[in-house]
């Protein structure tokens, strides 16, 4: 027959000579809260570890006395409150889960002694406790055509992933006996697209026709030498420019005197020209080199000329390039960056062409370009500058 752990350790008990515990009678009720002492003596023992229990740590469990720290299930060894311990018939202590395997296992005749949500176990003899009615499911509907059913339709073929033929080339030898290249002729080099400029404005005339408005691009250079690298930038600008449909001019403000206020009143004839020529631009590219960790001094001059009586440099777009044996020049774009937000010309911030001159293998004898990396740089500046002027212009 089945024996319990606690009947068991029980009787082994009882084998070695030890006092057994006797079960509660029938009649005594084992509902029973475990008190947690805070006063009295210490003169009790523990029952588990049969050492001296003092106040403040005393529990008591049908009429057993426990170390706060002794309260344990003897299953799982787990530490007991107030609330979650339960006993059996023959003094037992358990947590509630332990307590509810063992009566399952036991045929439910253990007694309960704490647990507020374990249900009391019954007796055989008792009535049985009838199960919670089940809630009936919905008759299914009839059968009849589904809504959202539709006729099957026949599966596409799938294509065949066959890769496409390549497209014969006019300079490669034809194979008579086939039309495809001969792989063995190896391809050209191909040359970097032209960039890509967002497509013109139109302003329609009086005649109702639309008229294409070209956008104006004006290339200033800080540097006055012929063989300037930052005058170089400003040259491989103008040919991007000119696969790209745009009118682009460079301008040189050599020519241009120093800035005297008493002038103002009859411009000299250069002056005249240069303000003009920035009136009439939509947009401003600036090659500026660094000359003592700013913008050079013609360039500055030149500034200063255009936005003086009338600020001819409002509601401009701008960019700035620069080429400088240390840094590339990033201070000197930073001087002029702050001048140009209070002259009111909006520059773009991306892409950052800035040029060590140090790396003599990006420009040859003569200041021009030649490193292709760079010159897409400077075709990716001007696309971006030419999108932010048609903005402004359209916005205007």
């Amino acid at each position: 027959p089945w024996v319990s752990v606690p009947e068991l350790l029980r009787h082994t008990a009882t084998a070695a000579g030890m006092e057994a515990a006797s079960p509660p009678p029938a009649s005594a009720p084992l509902r029973r809260a475990a008190s947690f002492g805070r006063y009295g003596g210490g003169g009790d023992k523990c029952v588990r570890c049969n050492k001296t229990v003092y106040a403040a740590e005393k529990v008591t469990a049908q009429k057993k006395i426990y170390h706060s720290s002794c309260f344990r299930c003897q299953e799982c060894n787990v530490k007991l409150g107030s609330n979650n311990w339960c006993v059996d018939s023959n003094g037992c202590v358990y947590c509630k889960p332990h307590f509810m395997q063992a009566m399952k296992a036991g045929g439910g005749k253990y007694d309960l002694g704490k647990g507020p949500s374990i249900p009391t176990p019954r007796d055989e003899t008792s009535t049985p406790i009838s199960p919670p009615p089940v809630k009936a499911l919905p008759p299914e509907p009839a059968a009849g055509p589904k809504i959202f059913a539709s006729p099957a339709a026949p599966a596409a073929p799938t294509p065949p992933l066959v890769a496409p033929a390549p497209e014969p080339r006019m300079d490669a030898p034809v194979n008579p006996s086939s039309s495809i290249p001969n792989p063995a002729m190896s391809a050209p080099r191909v040359p970097p697209p032209a960039p890509v400029f967002p497509s013109p404005s139109r302003a329609t005339g009086a005649t109702g026709a639309a008229a294409v408005t070209p956008l104006r691009i004006l290339g200033v250079s800080g540097c006055l030498r012929m063989t300037s690298c930052n005058s170089g930038l400003l040259r491989c600008a103008e040919q991007h420019a000119l696969k790209g449909g745009l009118d682009f001019r460079s301008v040189s403000i050599g020519e241009l005197p120093l800035y005297n206020a008493d002038l103002e009143a009859n411009l000299p004839p250069a002056v005249q020209a240069w303000r003009d020529a920035v009136l009439a631009t939509d947009a401003v590219l600036f090659a500026c080199p660094e000359d003592n960790c700013s913008l050079s001094a013609p360039l500055k001059n030149a500034l200063d000329w255009a936005s003086q009586p009338a600020n001819a440099w409002k509601g401009k777009a701008g960019a700035v390039m620069s080429v400088e044996s240390g840094s590339g020049g990033v201070r000197a774009q930073l001087a002029l960056r702050q001048i140009c937000a209070h002259l009111d010309v909006t520059l773009v911030n991306a892409p950052e062409v800035a040029i060590r001159w140090l790396d003599q293998k990006h420009f040859d004898e003569r200041g021009n370009l030649v490193h292709e990396e760079w010159s897409e740089r400077v075709a990716e500046l001007l696309v971006r500058l030419v999108r932010l002027a048609r903005g402004l212009r359209a916005a205007a």
